[in-house]
């Protein structure tokens, strides 16, 4: 195809654009400018806005011929164009050729030309590459005349998502930024032996450089919301082994690890490659939520135990997956929560538990550690009930100091305060472990309790029953053979509460399977298939029944677990617990959203990718000619030499930093796909063979330089093919074609293209 082409499809597209003007303004039609220009000339110099506006909403003007001259920050968020970037741009830059004539057809059945109107729905594009449903108000601006010169318009998100797509994209720039600056530091909290009265190891805490006011647990809790959490936790645990290079060498460092982040490949790396030796090292498991497959999580342990890797499990006693974590895993340490151990000396009911606990971990041969010790009286607690070392506040508090952490070496003891208190035991009255007084204690849940009276148990025995009962963070209810309700902790009540239940509806005494029935009979299909389940464990055909479900309020959207295990006794009966998936649901609603996005650049998977050059290929309805259309094939020479020498952090690096700078060099109608390892590629439209090999240079030079890499210059280069789309060509072998010629280049220059 010959330039020609080009201008008439841009004449053809111009009209097309200028008739839907700024999301089907059909006000313009009575006077417009038939030119349809793709800057703004340089006359028009507005900038800013005359009124304020909430941020939540995106206040915009534009002069007759569709050119933004007015825009508010909040377009940032909503679509990812700053007002910088929108300012002297076309309305196209955000709304293709076809949406804007379906506005217009909107705007005409509405009332036609010259009339203000409000509320008209339209699919914009976000410059990450996704779409977006916007609502807009818009209202023309006439001259002392009469003729209309511009419009002002205010646009908000709509759909069930709305709300969360401004939090998701500033969250998401937030961790990325977090990523690529590598802004994180580690401070290290003393792990002191209670029977040696010295420090044996440390915890590495994270502390964020960029929002030192926002805690550590909202950051990571933030990355996995937006598919970050693994990369963040992976890094948190690089730049803590990088700084335990300081600590004294007896001590042995503690890193926290989901256990998606102990499956993923790279963590292996990361510890076989750190200064600190695996010996050292303890993973810590953070995820409160049940694991999904356990024998995978074992074996991936497994092969870390065998580098010399200790495994503990962090926040014992805090919910049902710790618990799962001891039973399956058999961790080194058992880490007691905080929740427990704060006014331990005062709580009969939970130095039931930590005795329970302890003598647990002794027959495994787990050590325990008492976390948040804050006084002297907790301090002798823990000492008392037999646990083998303790941390906290009292203890000694985190510290970013290396001088600090100089002074833990094995010659030195515990503060004075610290021995002080551990001797006491020596001529203290001994705790009582096994009672419970009214003033100390709420009594169980129910008259009856749940540990029995058989005459094997004992009085601590039934304390302990009904402190892990009530600490659950699941609603969980006991059920007897017949399905009715006999106990019930207090999430069970507060959960039943949030759903209009009551203890005559939902409490000891009720069927549950009654409860379900009826909930089936109303319509409920959830309800349905959990009664059925529930008939299955209490006549024995199965030993467990889940079902995921959604329990929605007037004001949040949730998500539950409905887990019955039977309980594989005499008397019979079940165990039914819903389980809180919020998050897990979140995080899969946001890989679907991603689903056509490299998770690490941002940009167009292949695809994506894919469908944009088909959609580009197409000819666009009402053009006989369709524009030229090419494709650039990029590889990175140095990619695989990066991630060999300097590990797979640099290499993300390196493929961010190359991302950012071919899309630096684009246009914003064109798509930048990363395919796959140092892969990328372009869809180029409104191109010709001139053009096309001019931006491919372009983009060759820009890559030619170096990238600071950890903190040295490290030369990339690239190898680059290209292919201008005949008539007939589709897009596979379109893409196929660029790297065919990408691969021509290698064999005759192995080296990158020349500028």
């Amino acid at each position: 195809m010959s330039s020609p082409h080009s201008r008439q499809f841009g004449t053809s597209y111009a009209t097309t654009a200028r008739k839907g003007l700024l999301f089907a303004a059909g006000t313009f039609r009575r006077r417009v400018d038939r030119s349809f220009p793709d800057r703004q000339s340089p006359q028009v110099h507005e900038t800013t806005l005359p009124y304020p506006v909430p941020t939540s909403v995106w206040a915009w003007s534009v002069n007759a011929t569709g050119i933004f001259t007015a825009s508010s920050s909040a377009s940032t968020e909503m679509i990812g164009y700053s007002p910088a970037d929108l300012i002297g741009q076309n309305v196209t830059l955000v709304l293709h050729a076809a949406e804007l004539r379906r506005a217009y057809a909107v705007t005409d059945a509405l009332g036609g030309a010259g009339a203000s109107w409000r509320g008209i729905f339209v699919e914009a594009h976000h410059r990450n590459g996704t779409m977006v449903w916007l609502q807009t108000t818009a209202k023309p601006r006439y001259s002392t005349n009469g003729d209309i010169v511009g419009c002002d318009g205010t646009t908000r998100l709509v759909g069930p998502d709305a709300d969360s797509v401004a939090e998701h994209h500033r969250i998401t720039q937030r961790i990325r930024s977090v990523l690529t600056d590598r802004s994180l530091r580690t401070a290290f909290q003393p792990i002191v032996g209670l029977a040696a009265k010295s420090v044996i190891g440390v915890e590495a805490l994270s502390r964020f450089r960029t929002d030192p006011e926002r805690i550590p647990d909202e950051w990571f809790a933030q990355a996995a919301s937006v598919g970050l959490g693994t990369r963040l936790e992976l890094l948190a645990i690089d730049t803590a082994l990088t700084a335990a290079e300081a600590l004294p060498e007896h001590l042995y460092i503690s890193v926290n690890a989901s256990p998606t982040t102990c499956l993923d490949p790279r963590l292996i790396d990361v510890i076989a490659l750190s200064a600190v030796g695996p010996g050292r090292v303890v993973l810590e498991l953070t995820e409160h939520d049940a694991v999904a497959d356990y024998d995978e999580l074992e074996r991936t342990l497994g092969n870390l135990r065998r580098m010399g890797v200790k495994v503990a499990v962090d926040d014992a006693g805090s919910g049902f997956a710790s618990f799962q974590h001891i039973l399956r895993l058999r961790p080194d340490f058992i880490k007691l929560d905080r929740s427990i151990v704060t006014n331990l000396d005062g709580s009969p009911a939970a130095r039931a538990l930590c005795a329970a606990v302890t003598a647990f971990a002794g027959r495994i041969g787990a050590q325990v550690i008492a976390e948040g010790i804050e006084t002297p009286a907790e301090l002798c607690a823990v000492t008392e009930l037999g646990m083998s070392a303790g941390q906290g506040f009292y203890l000694g508090r985190p510290s970013l100091l290396p001088t600090e952490w100089a002074r833990w070496h094995s010659a030195v003891k515990a503060t004075q305060q610290v021995q002080l208190a551990i001797s006491v035991l020596s001529s203290g009255p001994a705790l009582d472990v096994g009672t419970r007084t009214s003033a100390n204690t709420t009594g169980p849940i129910v008259s009856s309790g749940i540990a029995g009276t058989s005459a094997g148990t004992t009085l601590q025995d039934a304390g302990l029953a009904d402190a892990v009962f009530a600490a659950l963070p699941d609603a969980t209810a006991v059920l007897d053979r017949s399905g009715r309700i006999v106990a019930v902790n207090r999430a069970w009540q507060m959960f039943a509460a949030d759903n209009g239940g009551t203890p005559a509806t939902t409490g000891v005494g009720v069927s549950y399977l009654q409860v379900c029935e009826r909930a089936a009979e109303m319509g409920g299909a959830d309800a349905a298939a959990v009664a059925t389940g529930l008939r299955a464990v209490l006549c024995g055909s199965v030993k467990q029944s889940n079902r995921e479900y959604s329990c929605d309020s007037p004001s949040v959207n949730r998500w539950f677990v409905s887990r019955i295990t039977a309980i594989e006794a005499p008397s019979g009966g079940a165990v039914v617990s819903h389980i809180n998936i919020n998050r897990r649901r979140r995080a899969e609603l946001e890989n679907q959203q991603q689903a056509l996005h490299d998770p690490l650049t941002g940009m167009a998977n292949r695809v994506l990718f894919t469908k944009r050059l088909a959609a580009a290929l197409d000819a666009r309805p009402g053009c006989q000619i369709r524009a030229d259309v090419g494709v650039i094939f990029v590889e990175i020479a140095a990619l695989a030499e990066v991630n060999r020498t300097d590990g797979y952090a640099a290499a993300d690096e390196m493929l961010m930093e190359t991302a950012s700078r071919i899309h630096g060099q684009l246009n914003q109608r064109d798509t930048l796909a990363r395919l796959g390892a140092g892969r990328f590629a372009v869809c180029v439209t409104r191109t010709n063979a001139r053009h096309l090999q001019r931006l491919a240079n372009s983009i060759a030079q820009t890559l030619a330089g170096t990238h600071t890499i950890h903190g040295h210059q490290v030369g990339s280069g690239a190898t680059i093919g290209t292919y201008l789309a005949g008539q007939q060509d589709t897009a596979s072998p379109s893409l196929q074609a660029a790297e065919q010629a990408m691969y021509a280049v290698r064999h005759a220059l192995p080296r990158a293209i020349p500028a």
